[in-house]
């Protein structure tokens, strides 16, 4: 947090994507959708509240096109944990490549209608990390 106690976060919420996903081939025949949701809290302001320009902050448009071509790459997926990950890698690539700031990143990914009688709110993965310039992180490596 800054020393004026200010706070800057930014929530991609409700991204959407059919996806090949689950542990049998009969259920990975079917795409299924999941919602993909994303929140970046910043060490610093983004310059972008300043100069209104898109050079200066994250783009969730070139994030969404990145996380598509990530998915139809990758899949199948067997399990919603292994495409959470995998998402959360992809998401920590692009903030290396538009950030230079520290953020903390959160991504959550829910499997919206996984086919087990009585469940009906879906199945939700979280992965949680910094991305820091130089650092490494266990998932962005084993991804990218």
């Amino acid at each position: 947090m800054n020393a004026d106690s200010s706070s800057f976060s930014l929530t991609i919420a409700d991204l959407r994507y059919l996806v090949r996903l689950g542990v049998s081939t009969e259920e990975q025949a079917m795409s299924q959708m999941v919602s993909i949701t994303i929140h970046l809290h910043f060490a610093h302001a983004p310059r972008a509240i300043h100069t209104d320009q898109l050079t200066d902050t994250f783009c969730y448009f070139t994030l969404s096109q990145a996380l598509q071509a990530f998915i139809t790459q990758h899949e199948p997926f067997h399990l919603v944990e292994y495409l959470g990950g995998g998402v959360y890698a992809c998401v920590y690539e692009n903030l290396l490549n538009q950030s230079d700031t520290e953020v903390a990143l959160e991504v959550a990914v829910k499997k919206l209608t996984p086919p087990v009688p009585g469940l009906q709110g879906g199945v939700t993965f979280c992965c949680k990390g910094l991305v820091k310039q130089g650092a490494a992180d266990d998932l962005h490596q084993y991804w990218f």
